[in-house]
């Protein structure tokens, strides 16, 4: 009864968490419609991140590991969990809209579920393999024919969006195989982000993509602050709710994101979707939903 109670107090940060999650959607549309690269963007929100989270990681007195298995999943979780999935994101957030944006990304519990069963970590399940399906039918109504049912979805850029949920599936399964066992959560957190942000600025800064936080400033700057501290911040309340109220309890944040994404885009770009575009954000809450673990008994 405590538990049951316990988990219900989680109520409240997980649907601030869900909610921050979906607004990062629209606040990568708002930061790449500066003209900045994508890839300079990533760097800078990913930095603005890691940054909060060395605070906090020193404020509590933990020092960041760097001996080699630590420094390996730092780099392996920083290219496959941050680095590689968020330039994706930015690149297709100039083209497409943020509720289509939150809808691709929902998919990643279905392919991590997926890649699981193809590598033996996990048994196959009817109930988890409609989900599956589901969430493959949902990305699949988006590129039928017919544009005038589903809005503006260019498919190529659906695609790179696709790389993002695909990369935090794969982080998922190395994140949980190679996890330093006595590694501390958010220490662990802070590493990946600044992995991520030395990978992001070995690329951009000879490539000439860094993108200046310095003045004037405008909307686009605040698009990246709100990036970097989503980032950052997003982690302390994700391993405050995981530690308290469990991965199955957790696992019901994807509704609030994709519910939320949708909706800060209706809000903040007044975007208004074709019905095969609704038809698609069911079809993926239900393969989500689907795709789930139980919760044990």
């Amino acid at each position: 009864m405590k538990a049951a109670i316990a988990r219900f107090g989680m109520y409240g940060p997980l649907a601030l968490l869900g909610t921050l999650w979906g607004l990062s959607f629209s606040m990568a549309k708002i930061a790449v419609g500066g003209g900045g690269a994508p890839i300079g963007i990533a760097l800078c929100s990913t930095g603005i991140g890691g940054a909060i989270l060395l605070v906090v990681t020193l404020v509590r007195g933990i020092r960041l590991p760097l001996r080699r298995n630590y420094f390996g999943y730092y780099l392996m979780t920083g290219a496959c969990g941050i680095a590689l999935p968020s330039t994706a994101l930015y690149a297709a957030a100039f083209h497409l809209p943020a509720g289509v944006l939150s809808m691709l990304v929902a998919t990643s519990p279905m392919l991590t579920y997926a890649l699981a069963v193809m590598l033996g970590m996990e048994r196959r399940e009817g109930r988890r393999l409609l989900g599956l399906g589901l969430g493959l039918a949902g990305v699949a109504l988006l590129v039928l024919p017919g544009r005038e049912l589903v809005g503006s979805v260019d498919p190529v850029w659906l695609g790179v969006a696709l790389v993002a949920p695909t990369f935090y599936a794969i982080n998922s399964i190395l994140g949980a195989r190679f996890r330093p066992a006595d590694g501390d959560n958010i220490g662990l957190a802070c590493g990946m982000l600044l992995a991520a942000a030395l990978i992001l600025a070995l690329i951009t800064v000879p490539g000439g993509y860094t993108v200046s936080l310095l003045p004037p400033w405008n909307v686009s700057h605040l698009g990246i602050l709100i990036l970097g501290s989503i980032s950052g911040g997003a982690f302390i309340l994700f391993f405050f709710i995981l530690t308290r109220a469990g991965p199955v309890f957790f696992s019901q944040v994807g509704y609030i994101v994709t519910g939320t994404g949708v909706l800060w885009g209706m809000l903040l770009f007044g975007e208004r979707h074709g019905i095969v575009v609704w038809l698609a954000l069911g079809v993926v809450i239900a393969g989500v939903a689907l795709v789930q673990p139980r919760q044990q008994t």
